[in-house]
């Protein structure tokens, strides 16, 4: 009898089974790209360097700018021509901890994706 063999990364990044890696696909695949994009350093990604957000920079102002950071991310999201509009955007940022929540939704050309990104 073969064994079943399933390796999952923490938050379902990859899923490799029976050594196959699992593509995920439509709604999912899009929420992972926009969480990915919002996550992405700038100058991190060799191949399209001017991506990402300048995380140093904006986490490291005093005070933290949250309305500045909402721009970012907004403008990170409506960089994916899959994104239609976007319904709901919230950011927390507790300074004690130095952490960063957003939470959206929005309408893409796969549905509706809503997500919870810690940073």
């Amino acid at each position: 009898m073969t064994e079943l063999r399933t390796i999952q990364i923490t938050d379902g990044e990859m899923e490799l089974t029976n050594t196959t890696l699992v593509v995920i696909t439509d709604a999912e695949a899009l929420a992972q790209a926009l969480v990915n994009r919002m996550k992405l350093y700038l100058e991190s990604w060799f191949i399209t360097p001017q991506s990402g957000v300048d995380w140093p920079d904006i986490l490291n102002s005093k005070p933290v700018l949250t309305d500045r950071i909402a721009d970012i991310l907004k403008q990170s999201l409506r960089n994916d021509n899959r994104v239609l509009k976007i319904r709901k955007f919230e950011i927390d940022f507790t300074d004690a901890t130095r952490t960063l929540t957003v939470r959206f939704e929005a309408d893409t050309e796969v549905g509706l994706i809503s997500e919870e990104v810690a940073i």
